[in-house]
């Protein structure tokens, strides 16, 4: 703050101390203000995260759920572009995006190779979060689309399932910009909830393909029970039965109660 004069002659005495005292209230004023601001971005960061939170606990479909994370990281960070992508050791393959103001980015399903000095590679490479501020210096396939789509700032965050890399979530800018600090630990909060909605998933087929084991197993013993009807019994029945008397005598079909129906 700065006080002029266009008069001949001195300043008043004391006008630093005055001026202190308001550069003080702006000051305090500007601190209240910013603090308003970053407990907004915290409510707002905590509210998107919980309606992803549901949808993993509603068990949407993995498109649903993927689409709307996406979007949501986006917004939330204000960037230009969110992506999702599965990796392979050698390739990625596009699996959900949101862009700012709308509009297509890329062709879902579509694959590229990795190498080279980019995002994608070298979160794959290290299995660790990844940034170039200057997409321009990028080499390797997914560089060479990055600059067809006009960005030129990235960040990359694994996607980890049971301790393997399953995909790469990224949020990127077509300013001149670089990303805000702590663009990937705000990232990583949307790649926890995919990746428990992933294991999760998993989990349901592994139960299911258990089951499915577990009933062919089961059927043929249900298939020989003996008199006493009992629908756990089986063919353990059979070794209760008594035994013909003599060799040739026909089996008389006795109906003794077998061990479960006692």
């Amino acid at each position: 703050m700065i006080v002029a004069s266009t008069q001949d002659g001195l300043l008043p005495a004391g006008l630093e101390e005055q001026l202190a005292g308001f550069t003080e209230l702006v000051a305090t004023a500007i601190a209240n203000t910013q603090a308003r601001e970053e407990l907004r971005g915290i409510a707002d960061e905590h509210a998107a995260l919980r309606r992803v939170a549901t949808l993993v606990a509603r068990a949407t479909p993995a498109e649903e759920l993927f689409f709307t994370v996406t979007e949501e990281a986006g917004r939330l960070l204000a960037a230009d572009l969110t992506v999702l992508a599965r990796h392979t050791p050698d390739t990625e393959t596009l699996v959900a995006a949101w862009r700012k103001g709308g509009g297509t980015f890329g062709e879902l399903g579509s694959t590229m190779r990795l190498g080279g000095r980019n995002v994608a590679t070298l979160v794959s490479r290290t299995g660790r979060p990844a940034r170039i501020d200057r997409y321009a210096d990028a080499t390797g396939e997914p560089a060479e689309a990055a600059r067809e789509w006009g960005l030129r700032a990235c960040a990359g965050v694994p996607v980890t399932v049971q301790g393997r890399l399953w995909g790469v979530m990224y949020a990127a800018s077509t300013g001149d910009e670089p990303l805000p600090s702590g663009t990937e630990a705000r990232l990583a909060n949307f790649t926890d909830l995919i990746a428990t909605a992933i294991a999760n998933v998993q989990a349901r087929e592994e139960l299911t393909a258990s089951r499915a084991r577990s009933m062919m197993l089961i059927r043929p013993l249900r298939s020989s029970r003996c008199g006493c009807r009992r629908p756990s019994c089986g063919r353990m029945c059979q070794s209760l039965q008594p035994a013909s008397s003599a060799p040739g005598a026909a089996a008389r079909p006795a109906r003794r109660s077998c061990a479960l129906s006692r």
